[in-house]
This record gives structure tokens, C-alpha cells and sequence, in this order.
């Protein structure tokens, strides 16, 4: 199909469309080639595409507004805590916020990858244009679990020879839970071989044992009187033993273990939205190029980590996937983007733009063009958040279709991570799960948005509780079991993954294996981490718990939660003076501090100290909580405008202590007030009370554009 092609200054117009060059050279030089799909073709469906879903989702945009306006009159008379909740739940259901239940229904997506189905497991979110970020996460499949511990607190720290032993007895640990044998311990094996296709475990008291029946020899490498790996699989899990008397660990081992190699991060978010700092069409085309080069199954021009290869215990070649399975985290209906303009010379939706383009690449995946593969079952996995409530879950439904057909592909090809981050979706979770039945594949959730959007929500009822306190507010308690009831009522095992959130400390891994393991008891199959390394160490947890089993109990035992603990008020005293200052102080650092890297210097997700040292690993849903929490307080008289810039100016030197040596850091002392960050971070407060359900990102982008605007 041919299409004219008009020049108008730095865009071409293609039909009715007004396209950034440098989007179309892209789109035409390097993603179309080798996919099948006629650029003539290809414009005139996106055209079809804008012209028809652009309006629908402003519709959807000012909904929220008429929703929020409504909520704000109906708690502005309502102040405080103590509210009538059969009034309020029937306020809710008048205004069509509360929708109706929908009719009973289960899950059918189908055409998936056994990460999906068969094999919980960690997950990874990264920034997609962080060449280094995207490696590890393609290649957090498989973790060494020696290296996790001797690298990181997970064990207290001893001399180097007792700490490499501490490293061993805790791997044995790990080997008991998951390859169990039939009499005694890993703890004193000798040697291990295969005979007759099964494992011989020889134990130091002259016993010669094999694997429990919870456990399953997979396969080997080497000879099989002396391998130099053995690989079992547990809970849909493997784990890859390697032995060397020669190797580092293996010279003191008493079996010649020089490692245990866990299969850790099952699945990766690359994330296009809350991790990176994409605000012009350079930036998009970057974004794009990553996930581009991701589905041709390198970064940075380097392929990435290489299938395994075993034998199998009857002797077969046995082949494991090498990577870890790559979503496309894509940005959430609020944003547009000028890369391309409509008839109408409006800014297109962000989320049309990158649903077009995600799955327009993916096709290099799907009709083998990389030397890597992704989806082996077909499919396109894109993750879409901050959406609220069914119809716009139904919308995104509906534009992945039509994403479909452009590119023809077979119907639910591309498959959804629904994030449950926004109250309205939790509170039509069952709804929202209908409107996507057959494409859903993950679920999860995220703290620090759905508090923000607490936060929001009940803006006029009064003050809010701090940061930490809101978690311990009923409908915090209640939120995860919710998600996880909800999902398991309507069939998601084995066809979608539930999941749960983030570990925030990348540097405190012991305190992630005393804990993260709670989520899965909680139901999740899926929770997320910060590193490969967290990977490893958390999926330790999912052969200590059988999440199979323990979904099944929870879904006997019926749900946990009710509705009413998600809808009670999260209104809070103020704290006395020295505790609001510190809270204060606190969350001023964590605004000023995300906030002059992300203008500055596009840092949109990275390690970075919080106001007591404590390194953690912050996005914009870390900004969107802190803004929304100082702009409640501002609007309820428990802080003022003063108090805000008096503590902005006090934390400005200790924003500055930290950041100083990073490359590109630009003190804001001693005058803060004359940089570009500062006014950002003002406004995101001043004004936190009229952003669209507190969301960050106009505001950002502005400055951010401003900021280059200065540069170039």
C-alpha cells in the first residue's frame, strides 16, 4: 500500500497524520524491515487506530475527573474517620464508581509460556533504556546462589574462610528443601553420580541415597559416574548443582559442590513508563530501540545469555530456556506524546503509540528474526499501568485487538499484566479481571501508588497518616489478600500468575529472606525484586513454600477480606511536632532528591539513599505517595507553604552530600531557589491537590522538557 508522504518542517504527514521524523525513520528503517508489514499499511491502521481509540480514551480521562469531583463533594461533608459506610458504599454505587459485580466467569487465556503457567517465580522491573539494567534482567534467569550469599548481608559477615564455609552449609540448607533425599542431608554428602538414571547421593557415613519423591532428577552434564552438573527440578523450579574439586568453593567442599546455580528470575518487566524519564521523541525512539534490539534477542548490539544444555536422565538432549522471559511495561492512559499528532493536530495517547510499537517489534521474536527467543508459545506480553476501574481495562482489551488485526495476528496474541494500583480497580478487581479474560497472564501490585491513590481519593475527608503509618491503615492490611482472593476466585492458576509487590532495599537481603517469603504465603506465584541477586536469594522462598499448594488452600478456605476494609477511611490525628518534622523532613528529601535526577539528569529509577541512609530503590510512585502526602497536609492546615519551603531548604544540603559524587551532579546550594528542580519539586506539592488523581508525570515531563530545552 502506498501512501503520499508530505514534508511539514520535522514531521512527515502520512494520511492524516503528522509524524516526528525521527519516529518514522525509525519505525521504517529499523523495526519494519523483516517483520512482513508494509509501511503504507502500517500507517494508515495506526491512523484507524488514533482516530478511533483517541477519543475513547479522552472519554475515559475525563471520567476520572467527573469521579474525583464527585468523591471530593461527598467527603468534603463528610470529614473525619467516622463515616456512615452503608451511606458511602451506596454513594459509591449511585455515581457508578462501585460498578455491579459481573456475572460468574473464569480466566481462559491461553497460548502462553510455562513461566505463565507452570513455574512461579521471581520477577524483575528494570528500565528498558539502561543497557546495563536490561542485560541483568534478561539474564536474572539463572542466579548463582553462592554468589548471592557471599556477596551480600544475607549471611552475617565472618572471616573469609568461615565465611565461605557459612556460604556452603546455608547452600546445603537450600539443597535439603528443594532435592530432599530419601536418608540423611546434603550436609555430609561425598559425591554425587548418576546411575541407571537416577541420582546416587554417597552421605560420609558410607550411605548411598537418592531424591525424595518431591523432587526429580532432570538432567546432567559430564560423565555419569562423575558429572560436573546435576540438575533437579522442584516446584517447576531447577536447580543446577556444579561440581568442581578444582574451583574456589569446591577445593574445601567435602563433595566438590563449587556452586548451586537456581533458576531465579523467571520473568522481567522492562519497564517504558514509572522507570524511565522519556519525555520528547528522542527519548521514545530510545525506549523503543531497547525493547527493539530486546526482541532480537540482544543489548547493545550483544546476544544475550545462551539456552542450557543437559542430558537427560535417559540419556536425551535436554534444552532449558537461558533468559528470562521480557514483558513490556508500557505507559498507562494519562499521558500523550508528540511524537505523532492526529487530524486534528492533538498529541496522540502514549498508550496507543506504545502498544503499536512494542508489539510491532516483537514481531522479530514472533517469526524468529533474533538469535535469542522470547516467547516460545507465540504470544506478546505488554504490562499496562495506573489504569481505574473495568472500562478502561475493557478499552485496553479493545486496543490490543485492534493491534492484532493491524498486524495480523491471531486474536490474544498479545497478553496483559493487569496492575491492580489504582483504588477503583480494587474495588471492581472481579470486574476489571472480566473485561481482559482472555489475555490476562500476571497480575500485581504496587503499595506506593495505591497509597498515593488513597491518598487522592479521600483528599477533602482530612488528614492523611504518614508514609509508613498508612500501610497499617485497614485497607493497606487488606489490599494484598484481596488482590490475591479476588484473582484466585476467577481461575488464574494456570493460566495467570498473581502477583505481589516490590522489595525496596537492594542492600538488605537478609531481611528480604526473613520476610518476602510472607507474600507467598499470602497467595502470590509471582512477587517482584530489585536485582538478579534479590532474584536468587527470594527464589530460595519458592522452593521452601509449594505456592501451588498453598493457593489451593486459601481458595478453600474462602476469601479473606471484605469491601468494607477497602473503603474505610484512612483519616489520621495529626502527629505531634517533632514527629510531623520529621515526616516532613523525610518526605521533602524524597521529593527534592528524585526529583533534581530526574530533571536533570533523566534518573528515573535507581538505588539512591533515603533520608536515613537506608539505600532504596525509588520511581515515580515513590513521588507520587510523597507529594500527595505533603499536598493533604497543606489543604488540612497541619503544615503550611513556610513550613514546606523551610524544610525543602534544610534537606537540600543532605540531598546534596549524597548525590555529590555522582556524575553530572549539580549542587543545588547555596540557591536552590534559581534551579529548575526546586520549582518542579514546588509545584508537584503546591499543587498535588488538582493533579489528576496525583499523578506526577505532566509536571515532570514539563520541567524535564524545559531542562533539555536550556541544555542543547
Amino acid at each position: 500500500m502506498s501512501i503520499a508522504e508530505v514534508d511539514v518542517g520535522e514531521r512527515v504527514r502520512i494520511g492524516g497524520l503528522r509524524i516526528a521524523r525521527g519516529l518514522r525513520d525509525f519505525v521504517e528503517r529499523e523495526v519494519l524491515p523483516g517483520t512482513g508489514v508494509d509501511p503504507g499499511r502500517f500507517w494508515a491502521g495506526t491512523e484507524r487506530i488514533v482516530d478511533d481509540l483517541a477519543p475513547r480514551n479522552r472519554e475515559l480521562l475525563l471520567r476520572r475527573a467527573q469521579l474525583q469531583h464527585a468523591l471530593d463533594a461527598w467527603h468534603a461533608g463528610h470529614r473525619g474517620a467516622d463515616v456512615d459506610a452503608a451511606a458511602y458504599r451506596a454513594y459509591l454505587t449511585e455515581i457508578g464508581y462501585l460498578e455491579p459485580p459481573p456475572r460468574p466467569f473464569t480466566v481462559d487465556t491461553a497460548n502462553t509460556d510455562i513461566e505463565i503457567t507452570t513455574a512461579p517465580g521471581p520477577q524483575l522491573l528494570v528500565p528498558v533504556a539502561d543497557r546495563d539494567f536490561a542485560r541483568e534482567g534478561v539474564d536474572a534467569r539463572w542466579g548463582s546462589l553462592y554468589r548471592a550469599l557471599r556477596d551480600t548481608d544475607a549471611i552475617p559477615p565472618d572471616g573469609p574462610g568461615e565465611r565461605s564455609l557459612a556460604v556452603i552449609a546455608y547452600a546445603r540448607g537450600v539443597l535439603d528443601a528443594a532435592a530432599p533425599l530419601v536418608t540423611g542431608s546434603h550436609a555430609s554428602s561425598t559425591g554425587y553420580r548418576i546411575a541407571g538414571g537416577r541420582l546416587r547421593v554417597h552421605l560420609a557415613d558410607g550411605t548411598i541415597t537418592t531424591l525424595a519423591d518431591t523432587a526429580r532428577l532432570a538432567g546432567f552434564r559430564g560423565d555419569p559416574p562423575r558429572p560436573s552438573a546435576v540438575l533437579i527440578e522442584h516446584h517447576g523450579l531447577h536447580i543446577d548443582i556444579r561440581i568442581d574439586p578444582s574451583g574456589p568453593f569446591g577445593r574445601i567442599d567435602t563433595a566438590g559442590i563449587d556452586d548451586v546455580i537456581l533458576e531465579s528470575g523467571l520473568s522481567t518487566i522492562m519497564d517504558f513508563e514509572d522507570c524511565v524519564a522519556a519525555v520528547d521523541v528522542p527519548d521514545k525512539v530510545e525506549v523503543y530501540r531497547s525493547w527493539l534490539e530486546l526482541m532480537r534477542g540482544s543489548v547493545a548490539g550483544v546476544a544475550t545469555a545462551p539456552d542450557r544444555l543437559y542430558t537427560a536422565p535417559d540419556g536425551s538432549a535436554l534444552t532449558l530456556h537461558g533468559r528470562a522471559l521480557l514483558f513490556a511495561r508500557i505507559v498507562g492512559p494519562l499521558m500523550t506524546t508528540d511524537a505523532i499528532l492526529d487530524a486534528r493536530g492533538a498529541e496522540v495517547p502514549e498508550i496507543i503509540l506504545d502498544a503499536v510499537i512494542a508489539t510491532l517489534a516483537a514481531l522479530h521474536d514472533l517469526r524468529g528474526g533474533g538469535t535469542r527467543s522470547n516467547s516460545r508459545a507465540g504470544a506478546v506480553y505488554l504490562a499496562v499501568p495506573k489504569q481505574h476501574g473495568p472500562a478502561e481495562f475493557a478499552f485496553t482489551d479493545e486496543l490490543f485487538g485492534r493491534v492484532e488485526a493491524l498486524l495480523g495476528l491471531p486474536e490474544h496474541t498479545v497478553k496483559l499484566g493487569l496492575l491492580d494500583e489504582e483504588r477503583r480497580t480494587t474495588v471492581n478487581l472481579a470486574a476489571c479481571l472480566a473485561a481482559v479474560r482472555h489475555r490476562v497472564v500476571a497480575t500485581g501490585n504496587g503499595l506506593l501508588d495505591r497509597g498515593a491513590d488513597e491518598i487522592h481519593t479521600w483528599m477533602a475527608a482530612g488528614p492523611m497518616p504518614g508514609r509508613v503509618a498508612m500501610r497499617e491503615q485497614r485497607w493497606a492490611r487488606a489490599y494484598e489478600q484481596w488482590h490475591v482472593d479476588t484473582c484466585l476466585a476467577h481461575g488464574l492458576p494456570g493460566r495467570a500468575l498473581i502477583g505481589l509487590g516490590m522489595w525496596p532495599t537492594p542492600e538488605r537481603m537478609r531481611g528480604l529472606l526473613e520476610t518476602k517469603i510472607d507474600q507467598l504465603r499470602q497467595g502470590a506465584a509471582m512477587t517482584w525484586v530489585p536485582t538478579a541477586i534479590a532474584a536468587t536469594l527470594h527464589a530460595v522462598h519458592f522452593h521452601y513454600m509449594d505456592v501451588v499448594v498453598r493457593q489451593q488452600e486459601i481458595a478453600a478456605a474462602g476469601p479473606r477480606r471484605s469491601l468494607g476494609e477497602l473503603l474505610h477511611p484512612p483519616i489520621a490525628e495529626p502527629p505531634p511536632a517533632a514527629a510531623r518534622r520529621a515526616e516532613l523532613d523525610a518526605t521533602c528529601y524524597t521529593v527534592l532528591s528524585y526529583v533534581v535526577r530526574w530533571i536533570e539528569r533523566a534518573v528515573a529509577s535507581s538505588p539512591i539513599p533515603d533520608f536515613g541512609g537506608v539505600v532504596v530503590l525509588e520511581d515515580r510512585a515513590t513521588l507520587r505517595i510523597s507529594t500527595q502526602l505533603l499536598a493533604n497536609w497543606l489543604r488540612h492546615n497541619v503544615i503550611g507553604e513556610a513550613d514546606v519551603l523551610d524544610s525543602l531548604r534544610r534537606v537540600a544540603g543532605r540531598v546534596d552530600e549524597r548525590l555529590r559524587d555522582e556524575p553530572g551532579y549539580r549542587p543545588l546550594l547555596p540557591e536552590p531557589e534559581s534551579t529548575l528542580a526546586w520549582r518542579a519539586a514546588c509545584e508537584l506539592i503546591e499543587r498535588g491537590v488538582d493533579a489528576p488523581n496525583g499523578y506526577t508525570e505532566p509536571v515532570l515531563y514539563r520541567w524535564r522538557r524545559e531542562y533539555k530545552a536550556g541544555t542543547v
